[in-house]
């Protein structure tokens, strides 16, 4: 259900328009794959993610963003954040890198992340991404435990 609902909005905001003299400001993110590096029976490969960052420069492309999603242990988690992007200068290519606060490793499995405290400790999500037009899929290293392929809609 979730799911669908996710898709019916990405086709509402694709259909909104987006003048030649404003850049989008915002972008929606949700994940489609997930992979371990090293799979455990207790794994979910399912982190339901969904992010929501807004463009603080569109021309500087520095944005803040916050999304939720289920850990490789399937606890719900939250991560707030800064992002900073690199475009290429010829290619619809970019690198991209976020920093901040992540939230959800709890209880057994609060050592899986360094310097984990009550459930909280830093985060840096570097990944590599390919935007056309309004549309993105970026390539996400979640620390040494795997990548997850995300795709957005910015609006």
């Amino acid at each position: 259900m979730v799911r669908v609902a996710c898709a019916g909005l990405v086709l509402l905001l694709a259909s909104l328009p987006v003048g030649a003299d404003t850049e989008p400001r915002w972008t929606l993110h949700t994940s489609l794959l997930t992979h371990h590096f090293h799979p455990q029976p207790y794994h979910t490969e399912n982190q339901q993610l969904v992010a929501l960052e807004y463009h603080l420069r569109p021309q500087q492309m520095r944005s803040v963003g916050g999304a939720s999603f289920r850990n490789t242990f399937d606890q719900r988690s939250y991560y707030l954040y800064v992002s900073r992007r690199y475009n290429h200068p010829e290619w619809p290519v970019y690198a991209r890198v976020t920093g901040g606060l992540l939230y959800g490793y709890r209880g057994d499995f609060r050592r899986r992340v360094p310097l984990n405290q009550g459930g909280f400790s830093p985060g840096i999500v570097p990944m590599v991404g390919v935007q056309v037009s309004r549309f993105q899929s970026e390539l996400v290293l979640f620390g040494l435990a795997g990548v997850m392929v995300k795709v957005g809609i910015s609006f």
